[in-house]
């Protein structure tokens, strides 16, 4: 309140004093970064001693206990038949989508150090043939527009359902091409993970993918008495009878024949495409 003299009561006095000292620890507190600031200007840098090396030699290091090593490509034909026949890897994984730079798909592929226990050798070989058989069911979507010769590398040797695991089980280490061999056991253990107990080729399976109506059609055509046409529906059967090896270990297809029965029953693919990825005539497509 004012009085009459124009001066201000005790109470107006006391709140503007309290006022100016309620400014007094803001201030003070702002200082405190200022004052640590400067000591970290102020700090004298040494070099450490005894400090722990960044890289050391691998003679120094105890050896570490591996148990498989893999590498990761873009997929080209020279790159997967490099870590296939030259390093004995095994391919696990291709990405269904292609590279947008590159248009290459990237793969995975893993070579095993195995134990030679039996059961610690089964997984990589199961894990295998389980790629392959998905990787035939893929090529007529995903993979369609690969080539039709790389199509057949990935599908591998037909021949025998476990590729080079089966052909040495009844010797140890690797063979001349680095090839890894594995013992009956393990190789008992790879069937049963893989799902793949039997190749052969029963009557009653037989019935289920083709009729009799059906293997009277390719007697006919095997007799040049009908047009490729008239079996077309029956190829994709064939293929993927033929590549998962169910026709047996002794029933085997030129690489010509392979190739065409990739094309044309795996990835759907019309005779005139066949013809101009191989540099064959149509003719001898349609007869091989």
């Amino acid at each position: 309140m004012v009085d009459l003299s124009g001066g201000m009561d005790e109470s107006d006095s006391e709140e503007e004093g309290g006022s100016s000292s309620d400014e007094t620890p803001s201030e003070s507190e702002d200082e405190e970064p200022v004052t640590k600031n400067a000591l970290i200007h102020k700090e004298a840098l040494k070099p450490r001693k005894k400090l722990p090396p960044l890289l050391l030699p691998l003679s120094a290091l105890p050896t570490p206990r591996l148990d498989w090593i893999g590498t990761s490509f873009g997929l080209t034909p020279s790159l997967h038949n490099f870590w296939k026949d030259k390093v004995g890897m095994t391919l696990l994984y291709l990405r269904q989508t292609s590279n947008e730079l590159t248009g290459e798909h990237s793969a995975i592929m893993i070579r095993a150090l195995p134990k030679r226990s039996g059961w610690d050798d089964a997984w990589l070989p199961a894990f295998g043939v389980d790629a392959r058989r998905r990787i035939g069911k893929l090529l007529g979507g995903s993979f369609r527009g690969m080539d039709v010769s790389l199509a057949v590398s990935l599908m591998g040797d037909p021949a025998s359902a476990f590729g080079v695991w089966s052909k040495h089980s009844d010797e140890d280490g690797d063979d001349e091409n680095g090839n890894q061999r594995v013992d009956k056991t393990a190789l008992k253990e790879i069937k049963k993970r893989s799902g793949t107990q039997s190749t052969k080729l029963t009557s009653t399976e037989l019935h289920y993918h083709l009729t009799p109506h059906d293997l009277q059609r390719l007697e006919l055509y095997s007799r040049n008495l009908c047009d490729h046409h008239l079996i077309g529906d029956l190829v994709p059967s064939l293929s993927q009878l033929y590549f998962t090896s169910r026709m047996g270990n002794n029933f085997r297809l030129s690489s010509v024949q392979s190739a065409l029965l990739c094309g044309l029953g795996l990835q759907h693919k019309n005779v005139d495409d066949l013809s101009s990825e191989l540099n064959l005539p149509i003719s001898q497509v349609c007869h091989v």
